[in-house]
């Protein structure tokens, strides 16, 4: 229940080669707690609960059946979005599909790689796969010859390739299979948003994905309680004298020969998890902008928790920033400086367990501070506010499937009109 409820995992069959397979591809995320001591007794029970490991003998003890190497998972989630406002992104029906394979051997390398359809509204591309992770792992245990048996063993692993970069709680929520809203918060949204060329940019698009390298430390810190450590560096967000062009980030090249550098910490317990991230870097191209001829730069940072009473509440909220450079000539300046940021708050409440019905609550606001609106905006002003609530049910279906079902209401700045709108997702992963 660290990233879904527990009905996700019970409705659904599977023998127990292909349970321990899950259960070590879920083990291998990060914030998740889950001892290697521990795959063969989770896998047993889940496969005994279904007719699949039942009928086949599959799940007696396991102990002689070794997990495929090979796994292969997906998500199908198609949503549908409309109401009071047709000046949103992606409006009415959108079909969300995700789908990644793991190579996972005993050995200290493993490999996993995961594309999903776009949800970028951008002309000719809308509807191309891009590749959200290409990555190659180290398990820096095994290759010290560690079994890590146990949960309060420290951890480390190193990463490269593409991979969603660590920053903030949300990151890790990103697969439309784990997610519990139909839509993403609004300092994190993206292809979801109302009146975008008006309102502007997100502090930053979730999923993030870049290029780049990854160090991971977990170390214990005192009774059920750890410290995850990761730093990075990637290609960096892309952009030009505008600011931050996040079509353009999606480029698996950089528009420059500067590596953008972060990191996040986190400590956290089962119930209870606190975070910090920061991250920055430079956007525009080598050659640089305007007369100064002059790098643009960017940071963003944040803080975050998340606490879960055993399946029946989960409690998250984030704040989130980013400061870029922008050019422009203001107050004979040629480049001034711009603040983007906003925060959340969102909760889901298991109202019953036996019709795995839950209440699903989110409150989040974007702030902009800016000398200009964004580009091609009807605002007058850079200085705006974006609120909204969001508030709905949620329903997990016979077969770990779920179904989100969600009433918005956005409060816009004072010449836009406040925007009603009606939401349903359905998320189904294999």
């Amino acid at each position: 229940v660290s990233c879904h409820d527990a009905q996700k995992s019970l409705e659904v069959t599977k023998g127990f080669a292909a349970w321990q397979a899950t259960v070590r591809r879920m083990a291998d995320k990060d914030g998740a707690q889950i001892p290697s001591s521990s795959h063969e007794s989770i896998a047993t029970y889940l496969a005994s609960l279904g007719a699949e490991g039942k009928s086949t003998g599959d799940s007696a003890s396991g102990a002689s059946i070794a997990p495929s190497a090979v796994s292969i998972a997906g998500t199908i989630s198609p949503w549908y979005r409309g109401g009071g406002d047709t000046n949103i992104e992606l409006p009415g029906f959108f079909g969300d599909v995700w789908v990644g394979v793991n190579l996972n051997s005993s050995g200290p390398v493993s490999l996993r790689a995961t594309a999903c359809n776009t949800c970028h509204n951008d002309g000719a591309q809308l509807g191309r796969f891009d590749l959200v992770e290409a990555t190659i792992r180290l398990d820096l245990n095994k290759l010290a010859g560690s079994k890590c048996e146990r949960d309060t063993d420290p951890r480390a692993y190193l990463e490269a390739g593409r991979f969603v970069v660590p920053f903030g709680v949300y990151y890790q929520q990103v697969n439309p299979g784990v997610d519990r809203g139909v839509t993403r918060p609004l300092i994190y949204n993206m292809g979801q948003r109302v009146r975008p060329n008006d309102l502007g940019e997100p502090v930053l698009p979730m999923p993030y994905s870049d290029e780049g390298a990854l160090m991971n430390l977990r170390v214990p810190f005192g009774e059920g309680t750890n410290i995850s450590f990761d730093a990075y560096a990637v290609n960096g967000l892309a952009g030009t004298s505008n600011g931050i062009n996040y079509y353009k980030s999606r480029d698996y090249t950089d528009n420059n020969r500067n590596p953008a550098i972060g990191g996040r910490i986190a400590i956290g317990s089962k119930n209870l998890q606190l975070g910090a991230s920061l991250m920055g870097g430079r956007f525009n191209s080598d050659a640089g902008t305007g007369p100064l001829n002059q790098g643009l730069n960017y940071a963003i940072f944040g803080t975050d928790m998340l606490f879960q009473w055993k399946d029946r509440l989960r409690f998250q909220a984030e704040f989130a920033q980013r400061d870029s450079d922008r050019y422009g000539i203001v107050q004979n300046a040629a480049i001034f400086q711009e603040r983007i940021g906003g925060s959340y708050i969102q909760s889901e409440y298991l109202l019953s367990t036996s019709k795995r019905l839950s209440f699903f609550f989110r409150y989040d606001n974007q702030l902009s501070h800016s000398q200009l609106p964004p580009i091609g905006s009807i605002l007058t002003s850079g200085d705006f506010r974006v609120q909204r609530l969001t508030y709905g049910l949620n329903k997990t279906l016979r077969g770990g499937s779920l179904l989100m079902v969600d009433f918005e209401r956005w409060y816009l700045p004072e010449s836009l009109q406040n925007v009603n709108l009606f939401g349903m997702r359905w998320a189904m992963s294999f």
